[in-house]
């Protein structure tokens, strides 16, 4: 009987931690694990006490305490202070102890095991748990970095002499270059991408400066007047780095068709695309919503 009640208890910390960290991925994500962890060993301690109490007890009596408990436990790890969301983490509870349940009910009709807790059983249906919580929480981390990247990607109209093109443009908080000329943040864009707003001598310039990496103050006091700019930037590996760049008559960005920002702005122009899947062309400045 010990041995049954060692693996009932070793099963239900590892099935309650895993209930717990998922509730905690979906509502409570400032909630540390190491509070996760010790509901579940509270959690585990009270099955033992409430499965003990069923041998003296009615079926309701044990489901009231069972509930009674399980509450106490989620308002304690979770720190819930208001009735909406404690229903909503009770939702989420019954949901995937519904979800662990029919996973175990299987498991064992797959496995037909001749006692309640054979070995096979309990790691198989530890292991399933363990592996439907990775592809779970992994699944939910790359919905949130797509959701949080389109997001952060914009509609961007640039108008500029008698042209325009339109394109995509992403938000970036580490793009603080500020031009002199304008005073605002500058856009970054590939020539490839913004060919069609150069006249052929500003083309023939530009090509002849990218073939060029080591850029000289020569070439851009020699083009000033050909509207090239000369924007000094660093990287990491490049100090002091000059990057050509023209004035754009008007930038908009919009989002879902509103117009957002509407300015005339710098346009730093770079050697390689911006993205390699072409997701976006243009890197907007950190200032870029600011007046």
């Amino acid at each position: 009987m010990i041995i049954y009640l060692d693996l009932m208890f070793f099963q239900n910390i590892i099935a309650d931690y895993l209930i717990l960290y998922l509730i905690k991925s979906d509502l409570y994500p400032d909630i540390p694990l190491r509070r996760v962890a010790m509901g579940a060993l509270l959690s585990s301690i009270t099955y033992i006490f409430w499965y003990r109490m069923n041998a003296f007890s009615g079926s309701g009596i044990t489901i009231l305490s069972t509930c009674f408990f399980m509450s106490l436990i989620l308002l304690w790890t979770f720190r819930i202070r208001s009735l909406s969301l404690y229903g909503k983490t009770m939702e989420k509870t019954i949901i995937y102890i519904f979800l662990m349940g029919g996973a175990g009910l299987l498991i064992r009709e797959i496995m037909k095991p001749k006692v309640v807790f054979d070995n096979r059983w309990y790691w198989g249906f530890s292991g399933f748990m363990v592996a439907f919580t990775s592809f779970y929480t992994g699944r939910k981390r790359r919905i949130k970095r797509k959701t949080r990247m389109e997001e952060m990607i914009y509609d961007v109209e640039i108008q500029r002499h008698s042209g325009s093109i339109c394109c995509r443009g992403i938000y970036d908080s580490g793009n603080l270059l500020i031009s002199q000329i304008t005073g605002r943040g500058i856009c970054v864009i590939a020539l490839e991408d913004i060919r069609e707003l150069l006249d052929e001598k500003e083309m023939e310039i530009l090509s002849e400066w990218m073939k060029d990496k080591n850029f000289s103050w020569d070439m851009f006091m020699k083009n000033m007047k050909t509207g090239i700019y000369s924007i000094r930037y660093s990287s990491v590996g490049k100090e002091n780095g000059l990057m050509p760049g023209v004035l754009a008559d008007h930038i908009i960005v919009k989002k879902e068709n509103k117009v957002l920002v509407d300015f005339r702005g710098m346009l730093g122009i770079s050697t390689q695309r911006v993205s390699e899947n072409k997701r976006f062309s243009v890197i907007l400045p950190a200032d870029i919503f600011t007046a």
